[in-house]
């Protein structure tokens, strides 16, 4: 919309197309954050699965390392 379609006199036109950039400026900002933050959210998500999944992975393991030792259920064979 145009200032004069708003009921913007002559001499506020300059204030209010400042205003205006600035508006768009500020909405930009945010817009950037917003998917910077989004992103950043992901790999936090992502990284905290693939965490839980190496942790299952190490415990799998040293059960697996123990059974094989004979620390398993049944405790000593001998």
């Amino acid at each position: 919309m145009t200032p004069a379609a708003l009921g913007v006199t002559k001499d506020l036109e300059p204030h209010y197309r400042k205003l205006r950039d600035e508006e768009e400026k500020l909405r930009e900002e945010l817009r950037v954050k917003h998917e910077k933050l989004r992103k950043s959210l992901y790999l936090w998500d992502k990284l905290g699965r693939e965490s839980r999944a190496w942790e299952l992975r190490s415990d799998l393991s040293e059960r697996s390392m123990k059974n094989l030792a004979g620390e398993g259920m049944g405790g000593a064979a001998f």
